[in-house]
């Protein structure tokens, strides 16, 4: 019996050795309750791989042994890997989506490589094992006698993990709540039970895919409106009091109370500047303030530095550039764990407060063109459900190159510019791909397109890539500002670009090569430049905090289309409300008052408990909300009533 046990203490120690190093690197930080929740749910998963591996004869218990542990191993350097790139944790729906292993093979290598230390790191516990083997190691077969034993030890750890659930059960990211009802982010579960546990949880929720509720729980921030306002609120007229008396289904009486409750932006003196003029909305992939140079980028430098100059806007990384079009879109938040992500969620859902719908719905003709596959990230389906009456990619009758890699924006520019120009009313979107990683010549054709134009500057031969890549970008927008003046359609076109991520294949001292001012980690890293520009627009800067959520309401007030505002998450930037959010995928925000960091529990400055929790319990309801309306189908609701 000493030796079986001496096998549960080495698979445990393997375990929680693993889960603590990534508790280091990730979080940084480990209360003792959370150590608690690790320790036991390690100790129950350890003793069930171990009556997993000691049904056979020894060899054979070795063989399954160390396949489990491989795996284990494995999983944990992939989603470290995953983390050092995305700042998350990878779900098992993303793994059966992204495609990056094989159509991105070099970006994957690449990761690895700048992660090599911590491969290292990570595999000493399996050499170790390796290393122990027979010599060390038992494993053989457990007598029928025993089995009760092992068990009945197994349902102890269990009952004592359900017993530490309960503790603080009512919080709004309780690990009842993460565990039972609300597993909405790998990366808040991981922190509370570990990675396995986390990974379990998601298996469970992929598999039977549980329905979500919401219960209307209102923030007590204080998000007032202007009430010497001249001007009147941005909504529709929708009477929430009696969708409330007459829904029979709890979830959606809560999801009206919510709306019902939420305070509209106000109309400005921006209101409608822009009405019947023509609309290009781009999402540039993986622009960043370093790829703006007056020199080297002149075109990207003119536009945002003259018009409106959004000094405080931020691009948060979710999951991928499908998140950042999902943000762009329809200014909800995504929901990137479960069974489905949130853009692909909302194939056949009804969408009519997009960019597309909105504006087909005013007589524009609306187009999408993407120079990357058509399929890919299923927005053959996707985008045309987003309102584009077109959508024209690599695939599907968009004459490029698309066999090199990346594509060429000036390319799709050239080819896809005929397509819509002579139209009356135009309202046209661009999802670019020449700004995706890697930046190097070997393997990324814009870096050594564009080398002899970077080759001189003072950076790391990376930088210099990056750089390069954005100005295929910056020639693109350059021809097409040629062609609108060339047709005379220059002052009646506004152009309107976001990123949908920061350039994530550079590491934060590379990017710290070119940033002014330096960028620390947590935050700025994500400090991006938002475009919305017409020539006959002159300078203001808008010192608004702001994220691309917030994108779509915005360009909806200036060109005085009718929405309303409470519907989105995000926020009309040209609106006078005091309070404004970014909010991070990680449960992290900037707000007005200051910075809080979820996973480590630190706000700078310090701000008060109330303030936090207040703040904490708003962007729950956005999260929760975003995915009930998606998954509801909630607008389709909300037209039936009309």
């Amino acid at each position: 019996m000493k030796k079986r046990i001496f096998d549960l203490l080495i698979t445990f120690l393997f375990i929680l050795s693993l889960e603590l190093m990534t508790k280091i690197i990730v979080f940084k930080s480990l209360s003792l309750f959370n150590f608690l929740n690790i320790l036991f749910f390690t100790l129950g998963l350890t003793i069930f791989i171990y009556i997993l591996t000691t049904f056979f004869k020894r060899t054979i218990n070795f063989i399954i042994y160390y396949f489990i542990l491989s795996v284990i191993n494995l999983i944990f350097i992939a989603q470290i890997i995953y983390f050092k790139t995305y700042e998350g944790l990878m779900s098992l729906y993303s793994m059966r989506q992204t495609t990056v292993v094989t159509e991105f093979g070099n970006s994957v290598l690449d990761m690895i490589y700048r992660n090599i230390f911590l491969v290292f790191i990570f595999l000493i516990p399996l050499v170790i094992l390796i290393i122990l083997n027979k010599k060390v190691l038992y494993l053989k077969r457990i007598k029928f006698k025993l089995k009760p034993i092992f068990i009945g030890l197994f349902l102890i750890v269990y009952l004592i993990n359900i017993a530490l659930l309960q503790i603080n059960k009512n919080d709004i990211y309780s690990s009842y709540s993460l565990y039972y009802k609300d597993f909405s982010s790998p990366l808040l579960a991981a922190e509370k039970f570990g990675l396995l546990t986390t990974m379990r949880l998601d298996l469970r929720n992929t598999i039977f895919n549980k329905e979500d509720t919401f219960k209307f729980e209102e923030s007590k921030i204080d998000f007032k409106i202007n009430l010497k306002s001249i001007y009147l609120p941005n909504v529709l007229k929708i009477n929430f009091k009696e969708l409330i008396n007459n829904s029979t289904d709890e979830t959606i009486k809560n999801m009206h109370q919510y709306f019902s409750n939420r305070k509209p932006t106000i109309k400005n003196e921006y209101t409608g500047i822009f009405k019947d003029k023509n609309l290009i909305v781009i999402l540039a992939e993986a622009f960043d303030p370093i790829g703006v140079d007056e020199t080297i980028t002149p075109t990207l430098y003119k536009l945002v530095y003259s018009g409106f100059e959004f000094k405080n806007f931020y691009a948060p990384l979710f999951i991928s550039t499908i998140d950042g079009e999902f943000f762009q879109q329809t200014s909800l938040l995504p929901n990137s764990v479960g069974t489905n992500w949130s853009m692909k969620q909302s194939i056949g859902k009804y969408l009519p407060y997009t960019f597309g719908n909105i504006f087909k719905d005013l007589d524009y003709k609306t187009t999408a063109f993407h120079n990357g596959g058509y399929t890919y990230y299923s927005r053959h389906l996707s985008v045309p459900n987003l309102g584009y009456s077109r959508y024209i990619a690599c695939g599907n009758g968009l004459n490029i190159n698309c066999k090199q890699w990346p594509k060429s924006d000036l390319e799709m520019m050239q080819k896809s510019i005929p397509m819509y120009i002579n139209e009356d009313k135009f309202m046209t979107y661009y999802i670019t791909i020449s700004g995706h990683l890697n930046y190097t010549r070997v393997g990324n054709m814009m870096v050594s397109k564009n080398w002899s134009q970077v080759k001189e500057l003072p950076y790391s031969d990376i930088i210099k890539g990056y750089i390069a890549t954005q100005i295929e970008l910056d020639k693109a927008l350059e021809y097409l500002i040629e062609q609108l003046e060339a047709k005379d359609k220059l002052e009646d076109t506004v152009i309107v670009l976001c990123t949908d991520h920061y350039p994530y294949g550079l590491e934060l001292e590379e990017i710290n090569e070119i940033a002014n001012p330096v960028r620390d980690n947590n935050f700025e890293k994500h400090r991006s430049h938002l475009i919305i520009w017409n020539s006959e627009l002159e300078h203001k800067e808008i010192e608004t905090l702001s994220s691309n959520i917030d994108v779509l309401p915005t360009v909806l007030n200036l060109f005085g289309a009718n929405y309303d505002s409470r519907l989105y998450m995000g926020k009309d930037i040209l609106s006078d409300d005091e309070e404004r959010l970014v909010v991070f995928s990680n449960r992290s925000w900037i707000s007005e008052q200051g910075r809080y960091n979820f996973l480590t529990k630190e706000s700078s400055p310090k701000l008060s408990s109330e303030y936090i929790s207040s703040v904490n319990q708003d962007i729950y309801n956005r999260f929760k909300i975003s995915k009930l309306i998606i998954d509801k189908n909630y607008y389709q609701i909300l037209k039936n009533k009309d």
